[in-house]
């Protein structure tokens, strides 16, 4: 693959997640927090937003690992399962970056750190 090649594929995934993310939040989104269904699954559940947010993550990380396990036997997946399981890990990588830089400045604001419900 030729660097302008992989700089295509960049440029394409990074437009597919930013539709994604943005297209999610119409659904999960409240008007004044984003990752208000997350945290509210979390308070359900008696967990913290990360544990949530990781338990979400995982049956896409589940099916990446049957992907790669299958291509052993020379069987790839097909593009549009490409673009959802790994497009979706994405945006679950980007959830958690941002649970994480939110309690990190609400510990730096002396609001209480602690994110289990």
């Amino acid at each position: 693959m030729t660097n302008d090649e992989f700089n295509k594929h960049v440029e394409e995934r990074w437009d597919k997640v930013c539709t994604t993310v943005n297209k999610k939040a119409k659904i999960y989104a409240s008007t004044i927090d984003r990752l208000h269904s997350l945290k509210e699954g979390a308070r359900m559940n008696k967990i913290t937003t990360y544990e949530f947010c990781k338990i979400l993550q995982t049956k896409h990380r589940i099916v990446l690992d049957d992907m790669i396990e299958a291509t052993k036997s020379g069987t790839y997946p097909t593009i549009e399962m490409i673009d959802e399981i790994l497009g979706d890990i994405i945006v679950y990588d980007i959830i958690m970056e941002n649970l994480f830089l939110e309690g990190r400045d609400n510990a730096l604001l002396g609001i209480d750190g602690k994110d289990i419900f």
